[in-house]
């Protein structure tokens, strides 16, 4: 199987492994810069207050969130096996534009449907070893 993209092709391991990138993009470090972003602003009641009064600011919510405590702490090790001229440059994340429409949405809906939100549980308590949150008890 093979799968023609301007020219190129991709053998079945390289889409694989692309598929399995847009999906962890797309869903693990979304789903990260949410619950990051919930905690940020319950831990911040100014900042949440805020959003609650002013739902329009998600997006640039968003845009602070993922600075302040984004979702990938350390990202696995690339290498390249041939050198392309235009492959120079900085890392984007493929996930990035969808990432900030999906959180600036959640940030949104949850101003407006559940501004009596709160946390549970001691912050501290919360990250497990790799600084990812363990769990988030929240209550509305």
């Amino acid at each position: 199987m093979a799968v023609q993209l301007d020219g190129d092709r991709l053998d079945r391991d390289e889409l694989v492994a692309t598929v399995q990138l847009v999906l962890v993009a797309g869903q693990e470090t979304t789903a990260d810069l949410v619950a990051n972003g919930i905690l940020a602003l319950l831990t911040h009641p100014e900042q949440w207050q805020l959003l609650k009064d002013d739902p329009s600011l998600a997006g640039a919510a968003v845009e602070e969130i993922a600075r302040f405590d984004g979702p990938v702490e350390l990202a696995p090790p690339r290498y390249a096996f041939r050198v392309f001229p235009l492959g120079g440059g900085i890392h984007f994340c493929l996930g990035a534009p969808l990432a900030r429409l999906q959180g600036r949405i959640v940030f949104e809906k949850i101003a407006e449907q559940l501004p009596e939100l709160r946390l549970l549980a001691d912050p501290r308590s919360l990250r497990g070893v790799s600084q990812r949150l363990a769990c988030l008890p929240l209550a509305a």
